[in-house]
This record gives structure tokens, C-alpha cells and sequence, in this order.
């Protein structure tokens, strides 16, 4: 039964690395799995310590594509240099919720690199698996422009998809940066971002050409100047029956009047 398992969610269970280990071990076909919370498996930090174990579950997990770490308060970078890698065909990455360490220069986290997940850690991932990453989640962490910077310059790196939902610390100055370097978005969560305004809808909107999917939600400084302007821009590309503005209600500055069919009407009786 468990070679036919292409998807397997334990988030929020108490399971035991041993357990873990020879549980994916059997999982041969596995494409998605998520463990997100489940912080007994990370609180000992001895997850794959063994090498024999990262043998094992390399080679069961050589066709997982989508792994979700969310929300986990032990993770560490040993932890996560021991896991990670070992799935080799790996395409999406959510690292949501955690606590991860952005300024590592600071003599706080000297020498304790090992006992937290640090950006820098990630980023020497993601610089190796580039070429195959195409779907990241940094959402409710303390990413700021600089980080968000470095992330999407990678070289070889291409996403489509990019979640930063409740990153407070993300500005118009990083999405410019981010739309500039990533021009193959497909998704682009945005949600709670308290500082982006229309300046960063507008680096949207002249950059993105593929969005599909774009969601501002409780984004309290965009109104409806810029979402009306991004709108009557896709009509103009006739790309306005693809893209899926959610959430956009949930903008304080966004008036009740604004109507989305409206405003799509008005660009297509222009094209």
C-alpha cells in the first residue's frame, strides 16, 4: 500500500525520527509530503543523523517534488541540510512560519548557526537546486527587501510561484526588486504586507506578464488607482479572463464601489 502513496500530510504529529524514517523509507512513489509542526521530529536534532538513514530515504524520496517545513520551532540547519537535500527531484519549498535567522553577522548568532535555521543556509540550498526550484513559501517570517533581494536574484533560479503573506518587514523597494529578477511569476501572495502600496502594484503590473494569480488581501495601503490601472493594463493585453485578483475587499483603501467586471468591461470595449 504505502509504494502507491503519492501524497502523505503529518502535520501536527508527534511521530519519532525512527518512526519517520521507516515509514518514507516505504514510500517509494511519494510526490507531496508535509510536516509541518511536527516538532518532535526536529526537537532532539537527531533526524537523519545516522547515514545510513539519508542513504535510505534518498532513495525513496527521488521523485518528491513538494515539501512543506512549516511552522517548526526546532528546525535547524542540520537538520535541514540532512533532509532537504536528500530529495533530489525537489521543485516546491515551504519554509512558512518559521523562525528563521536573517542576520547571521550578528555576534548573537555567532557560532549557533547549527541550533537554528538560518537564510544563509537556505540560500546555499537553493543556489545548488536552483535549476529545479520553481515554487517558494517564506510567508509569516521576518524576510525584509535585502533578504528577498538576494532570494530572487539566485542565479538559474525561475519561479512561478512565491508566497510572502504577513511578511511585515517586505516593502515596494523589495517586490520592485523581486518583479525585476523573477518575470516568470505565475502566483504571487502578497497578503498583510502592510507596507506594500500601489508603487509595488505597478512593479507588478510592468513586470510580471505571466500572473495568474495575484492576492493583496488586507493590504491596506493599495486603493483603487493602482488596481484599476493594473486592470485596464491586462484588459489592454487581453489577459483579463486568466488573472484572479483574490482577496482585494479585504483592502481598507479599496472602495466597495470598485467594480472588477466593470473596470474589465471598460478596458476590453478599448482594445
Amino acid at each position: 500500500m504505502s509504494r502507491r502513496v503519492r501524497s502523505l500530510s503529518l502535520a501536527g504529529c508527534d511521530i519519532t525520527e525512527a518512526l519517520f524514517t521507516s515509514l518514507l523509507a516505504g514510500c517509494t512513489a511519494l510526490e507531496r509530503l508535509d510536516i509541518s509542526r511536527c516538532n518532535a521530529l526536529f526537537m532532539t536534532g537527531q533526524l537523519l543523523s545516522k547515514s545510513s538513514d539519508v542513504d535510505l530515504l534518498s532513495q525513496s524520496l527521488a521523485h518528491l517534488h513538494e515539501l512543506k517545513l512549516a511552522s517548526l520551532r526546532y528546525i535547524s540547519d542540520e537538520s535541514f541540510n540532512r533532509l532537504v537535500p536528500a530529495c533530489s527531484g525537489l521543485e516546491k519549498l515551504s519554509l512558512a512560519g518559521n523562525q528563521m535567522v536573517f542576520h547571521t553577522t550578528n555576534q548573537l548568532w555567532r557560532g549557533k548557526q547549527s541550533a537554528v535555521l538560518t537564510f544563509s543556509n537556505v540560500i546555499n540550498f537553493l543556489e545548488a537546486a536552483a535549476s529545479k526550484i520553481t515554487a517558494l513559501d517564506f510567508s509569516r517570517t521576518t524576510i525584509n527587501d535585502d533578504a528577498l533581494s538576494l532570494l530572487v536574484r539566485i542565479p538559474d533560479l525561475c519561479l512561478h510561484e512565491l508566497c510572502l503573506s504577513c511578511c511585515q518587514d517586505i516593502t515596494d523597494k523589495g517586490v520592485a526588486v523581486m518583479c525585476s529578477a523573477q518575470r516568470s511569476l505565475q502566483l504571487l501572495d502578497l497578503t498583510d504586507c502592510q507596507s506594500v502600496t500601489d508603487s509595488s502594484v505597478e512593479s507588478i503590473c510592468s513586470e510580471c506578464d505571466g500572473l495568474r494569480v495575484l492576492r493583496l488581501g488586507k493590504c491596506r495601503r493599495v486603493t483603487d488607482l493602482s488596481v484599476c490601472r493594473f486592470l485596464l493594463f491586462l484588459c489592454y493585453r487581453k489577459m483579463c479572463g486568466v488573472l484572479k485578483i483574490t482577496d482585494r475587499f479585504t483592502c481598507n483603501e479599496l472602495s466597495e464601489r470598485l467594480g472588477i467586471d466593470d473596470v474589465i468591461g471598460v478596458g476590453r470595449s478599448n482594445i
